[in-house]
């Protein structure tokens, strides 16, 4: 596939993502609206992929949003026109487990990368911010995403004090945000090797564990509960999960076939 905006490459079992306009500060326009969709869509779709890893091109910036100069992302009189976007795994409804490297200032739609990512790190220079109010913008998706996944005063307080304050990588890690913070030299080099491990996992299962994850956030404690004895009970069903158990009586590294 020929990209424009993006880097996308296959690497074993693991598919690695670049947002590829560091000039830009990675924003996100049109082209790479669509170019995200269908990158996904084929992360989606490949049985031999099953995870994946995100990445920016440049130091300066990881994603500061979508880009305000760019008539074709729906700015304007007439919001129903905003195209519709799906930038990452989760929003085409894949449960494959997706590492997020974070470097450089983060905010925004930057964030969409970040709520639905199964482990965020991030560099010793990351910060985050959300510049919505600034602009009088409404925080939507983002805001209340996060709020829901990690502690809601420090969530609301950057969202509402805007581009007059950062969050710092250290302050992220605090609070769960971010689960590593690395030199900046070696974030590339650590989410791929946090990647390569998970992709040494069973697939279903780790595909199952978000899963049950994501649906206990849009429910309460009983029914996630509930939810969550139904994946790992119909997860017995597949080839992979006798391997598994026959694996670890023999004593042996399991072949995982994702089946």
């Amino acid at each position: 596939m020929d990209f424009k905006t993006i880097i996308y490459e296959k690497k074993g079992n693991v598919a690695y993502l670049t947002l590829n306009r560091p000039g830009n500060m990675n924003t996100i326009n049109y082209t790479m609206n669509l170019e995200l969709e269908q990158a996904w869509r084929d992360f989606a779709d490949d049985d031999d992929i099953w995870v994946g890893m995100v990445t920016a091109a440049g130091d300066r910036a990881f994603c500061v949003g979508m880009d305000l100069s760019d008539p074709q992302m729906g700015w304007g009189p007439n919001p129903t026109k905003v195209p519709p976007h799906y930038w990452t795994a989760r929003d085409l409804g894949c449960t494959k487990p997706v590492i997020v490297a974070i470097n450089g200032m983060t905010c925004a739609a930057g964030f969409y990368f970040v709520q639905d990512a199964a482990i965020t790190i991030a560099s010793e220079n990351a910060t985050f911010f959300d510049p919505h109010v600034d602009i009088g913008f409404v925080a939507g998706r983002s805001l209340a995403a996060m709020s829901h996944m990690f502690p809601v005063g420090p969530v609301l307080r950057m969202f509402l004090m805007g581009r007059s304050e950062r969050m710092t990588a250290r302050r992220a890690y605090e609070i769960g945000l971010v689960t590593e913070v690395v030199p900046l030299p070696q974030l590339r080099n650590r989410a791929t090797e946090i990647a390569e491990i998970l992709a040494k996992k069973a697939p279903l299962g780790t595909r199952a564990t978000l899963e049950c994850v994501w649906n206990g956030l849009n429910m309460g404690i009983d029914a996630a509960i509930q939810q969550a004895e139904y994946i790992s009970l119909n997860q017995r069903r597949f080839q992979d999960f006798n391997e598994g158990i026959r694996a670890f009586v023999e004593k042996r590294e399991p072949k995982w076939q994702g089946k």
